[in-house]
């Protein structure tokens, strides 16, 4: 698999870390692309047209790949509007790996939790198919690729660049997390949707070798969920 076909399959279900590849540099964008109100206005309309309308739940399977390890199972995940999410995943004998939560850019964890298994939060909103840059992130950029894909990039005062690449209908295609140019995190999603959702993704560190993939399986409109969901502990069912 070259290096470029591996940067564009964002697996939810799973593909070989090839580490020889190396982290991918994102595309040049021509010299005279500099922030352009068009593009600031697309950027929104992507926004309100990817967030959440009603409370769902999601049953997917998910893989982690990392040197020394390789696990799986089950996973859950409760999504509220405006940006409400929780995480549960399971092992296959249905032990709890994960409980997460992550409102607006706030993540929250148990005590004695670890958070390697959640991506930073862009990226996990954007594994939803959700647009949300967040934080003080800021438009910097965007231009037309020679595929057709639009690329916008953000940059922040205080976290890695953002380079988003949208397809012809809006929807998220890949995301990528910059540290001076080069790819660190990188996320790639399987389009057409499916329900309104991406039927597979994968996450990956390239600087930790970790690769997390999902494989939705189901999608259900729910009632609005108890708070105390998004307030994670250790004792949660």
């Amino acid at each position: 698999m070259s290096c470029s076909r591996f940067r564009r399959v964002f697996v939810l279900a799973g593909a070989a870390l090839t580490v020889s590849c190396g982290p991918p540099r994102p595309p040049e964008p021509p010299p005279s692309g500099s922030p352009a109100v068009d593009y600031h206005r697309r950027a929104l309309l992507v926004e309100a047209q990817t967030r959440l309308e009603t409370p769902v739940r999601l049953i997917f399977d998910w893989n982690v790949r990392e040197p020394g390890l390789r696990s799986g199972g089950r996973g859950v995940a409760r999504l509220e509007p405006p940006y409400r999410a929780r995480l549960d995943l399971f092992t296959g004998r249905g032990e709890t790996v994960l409980r997460a939560a992550l409102v607006g850019d706030d993540l929250r964890i148990p005590d004695g939790g670890s958070d390697e298994l959640v991506p930073p939060p862009a990226l996990f909103w954007s594994s939803l198919g959700i647009f949300r840059p967040g934080g003080d992130y800021r438009l910097a950029q965007g231009w037309e690729a020679d595929d057709g894909t639009l690329r916008l990039t953000y940059d922040s005062s205080s976290r890695p660049d953002l380079l988003y690449e949208l397809d012809d209908n809006g929807d998220v295609a890949a995301l990528a997390l910059l540290r001076d140019g080069e790819t660190v995190d990188q996320l790639s999603l399987s389009l057409p949707l499916r329900d309104g959702f991406p039927a597979e993704a994968t996450y990956r560190n390239l600087i930790d070798f970790r690769e997390l993939t999902f494989t939705l399986e189901t999608v259900e409109t729910v009632e609005s969920y108890p708070s105390d969901i998004w307030f994670p502990r250790n004792q949660d069912m």
